[in-house]
């Protein structure tokens, strides 16, 4: 539980529940709530709630449980903050591409001042989404882990948030791609290509392994 001490107020919770008492196999196995307050979050609480969780894991018969998972939580945390900053950093980023626009142009150093502005601007721009697809080709592995050892009365959200990553990674990929027309380092604008095209090949292959999976279990 987590308590706002200036006002006493708790702005978190999580506990550790029996996935099913129908057989033995499942005593290991625990299911996590999490509550945390609309106007705390982002905050860090989840992260701390699922730190303390994990801990006291063990101690409520969910030793195995714990070892398995507590690490994909922690790494899900993480990049799932990557994602969210990255929303703040591509507005950031646009804002600098129409900033360098709209600098003059009367004069020859002026259009030299604003072609190195458009270039520097450009490039954070496509820096965001090729930040975005590497961290889905990150998140990745966890999700094929929770599709293949979690729980599997919700196989069906791993395989959902696979198709999600691989939604996220063509958009980025669309992105990087589109601003990399107006590098004028043409080098570099190949190279950029590439790593993103790589990038998504990568997730994409993944995906479709993951989602074969997840309606493969539909079947027994």
């Amino acid at each position: 539980m987590a308590v706002d001490t200036s006002s006493n107020r708790i702005v978190g919770l999580q506990d550790v529940s029996p996935f099913g008492d129908f057989t033995p196999a499942f005593d290991h196995v625990g299911v996590i709530g999490t509550f945390v307050d609309l106007s705390r979050r982002r905050q860090g609480i989840a992260s701390r709630l699922f730190a303390a969780t994990f801990d006291a894991a063990p101690k409520k018969g969910y030793e195995k449980f714990s070892k398995e998972m507590s690490a994909t939580a922690v790494t899900a945390q993480e990049i799932k903050a990557e994602f969210l900053r990255a929303v703040d950093d591509d507005a950031r980023a646009f804002d600098a591409v129409m900033a360098a626009g709209r600098l003059p142009k009367a004069t020859h150093d002026e259009q030299a001042a604003r072609a190195a502005a458009m270039q520097q601007a450009t490039m954070g721009a496509i820096e965001v989404p090729m930040s975005v697809m590497r961290a889905c080709a990150k998140a990745l592995p966890l999700v094929e882990f929770v599709a293949r050892d979690g729980n599997k009365n919700s196989v069906s959200d791993a395989g959902v948030a696979a198709l999600c990553l691989q939604t996220a990674s063509k958009g980025a990929q669309l992105n990087v791609l589109i601003n990399t027309q107006g590098l004028a380092d043409k080098k570099t604008a190949e190279k950029l290509s590439k790593e993103a095209t790589a990038l998504y090949e990568q997730v994409s292959t993944g995906v479709t392994r993951i989602v074969a999976g997840v309606e493969k279990s539909f079947s027994g």
